[in-house]
């Protein structure tokens, strides 16, 4: 079960960390993608969310999210290549509900 974040309003916008510190063991993040998919609710276009391009900062992979349809949750994922060639995966729910 993926954890859930504190609820978002569709006008809010804020970066997103994906932790990836306990996994590491020496090794470092080379590369990741983020995905965002629709779990409750409808969205037709619901990768809109992501804006721009990821960065890689130490253990953590962070993403620009904004937007969303109010009453809806999101699963924000993300896969991160690691340097020794292991791939980790972090995965979290957006409520999105107006303020």
């Amino acid at each position: 079960m993926s954890p859930q974040l504190p609820d978002k309003d569709s006008e809010e916008s804020f970066v997103f960390a994906f932790d990836f510190l306990a996994e590491l063991a020496g090794s470092t993040v080379v590369s990741a993608v983020v995905s965002v998919s629709c779990v409750q609710g409808t969205d037709a276009a619901p990768a809109a969310m992501l804006v721009g391009a990821l960065a890689i900062d130490g253990a953590d992979v962070l993403q620009l999210v904004q937007g969303g349809i109010d009453g809806n949750t999101y699963k924000l994922r993300c896969v991160a290549t690691l340097a020794n060639g292991q791939r980790r995966v972090r995965a979290a729910l957006l409520p999105i509900r107006a303020a």
